[in-house]
């Protein structure tokens, strides 16, 4: 927007103009309630609503904790299931406002992420992330029984549910639509594509798609790569290094400035640690997952590696980047302690 501030805008479909709505200044993930009249959203720690008619914002809860990148889902019954961010169960509050309850029960090594109520209002699809491969994937559960899960794809993966169709990012772009028996709750057919490439954020698996409940299909085209750029200290453009891809920070360079560690996903999501050789800007893979490789920190000889694997309480393991070598345990921990430096004489390591 001209102002610079973070809003929740509108648009029709037969129309080119947008509207800014007064008064979602700082909102994010907004999602519709089943008529289209109001618009939930999150902002300053809360769970927030909007009349379209009147303008109006309601509180409808304070969240619980958890990190960054909430979620959410309106039942036609009045309740609201969402998520607080990366590392969570669901949880479910009236959307007339109250107390937010713990809905799923996670374990430590799973995320319960991406809720979408089915048209019963009592059914909801969600995404489920683990360590444990026979855990992963897009389950289908209700708001009577809502531990008792099943499994509709076996991957982790974004669904969502439209016009009798479960729809999907597969490979990173290609958005499927597969036959789904909403009596059942079960998918009937073979999956068919019916758009590519499909852009994605940080998680290609997740894709930026949207279907209505009248079956209207919206997506954003492309695929979501990065360069890596060289820039001075003015901010003039020098080079590039390697080819685009689909990198996730931090980037780091070595002391010695020869190489750089870098995150790279893949089409299934999956994070790994690659280092580029800066002279001849060719990269090298460090890691195989899963689990994920995440937040490479250099050891001050530009020898070694330390980082982070697995996708809920990481462990720390340490590689030195040689032909041959393999990484081994340094830290061992539920929490999911972060490298952030290690000390000139290689002998601290600082990690939060």
């Amino acid at each position: 927007p001209p102002t610079g501030a973070r809003q929740l805008w509108t648009r029709s479909l037969d129309a080119t103009e947008v509207r800014a709505l007064p008064g979602t200044e700082g909102a994010g993930q907004p999602f519709w309630s089943p008529d289209g009249s109001s618009i939930a959203f999150f902002a300053e720690g809360e769970l927030r609503k909007m009349s379209l008619a009147s303008g109006k914002v309601q509180k409808i809860c304070v969240l619980p904790p958890g990190s960054p990148g909430p979620a959410g889902t309106w039942s036609n019954e009045g309740t609201i299931v969402f998520m607080t961010g990366t590392v969570s169960g669901l949880y479910s509050v009236p959307a007339a406002g109250g107390e937010p309850r713990p809905l799923t029960t996670p374990d430590e090594q799973t995320h319960h992420w991406w809720p979408q109520f089915l048209p019963d209002g009592r059914r909801f699809i969600f995404e489920i992330y683990s360590l444990q491969a026979e855990k992963k994937g897009v389950h289908v559960a209700s708001l009577d029984a809502p531990d008792q899960w099943r499994r509709l794809l076996p991957a982790p993966m974004r669904g969502r549910y439209g016009s009798g169709h479960l729809l999907y990012v597969q490979d990173g772009s290609t958005l499927l639509a597969q036959p789904f028996d909403i009596a059942r709750a079960e998918l009937a057919g073979d999956p068919v594509a019916v758009a590519s490439p499909v852009a994605s954020g940080r998680v290609p698996r997740w894709g930026w798609f949207s279907v209505s409940a009248g079956g209207v299909l919206t997506y954003l085209e492309g695929i979501t790569n990065t360069q890596l750029v060289w820039l001075d200290r003015s901010g003039k453009r020098l080079g590039t290094l390697g080819a685009p891809g689909r990198y996730q920070g931090p980037i780091v360079l070595s002391p010695d400035d020869s190489r750089v560690a870098v995150e790279i996903i893949a089409g299934d999501g999956q994070w790994d640690i690659w280092v580029f050789d800066v002279a001849r800007g060719l990269a090298s893979r460090v890691t195989t997952g899963p689990p994920q490789s995440t937040d490479p920190v250099w050891s001050p000889d530009s020898r070694e590696l330390i980082f982070e694997r697995g996708s809920s309480g990481g462990d720390l393991y340490r590689k030195e980047l040689r032909a041959g070598a393999s990484a081994s345990l340094l830290l061992e921990t539920s929490q999911g302690e972060i490298p952030e430096d290690w000390s000139h004489d290689g002998k601290i390591l600082l990690y939060r």
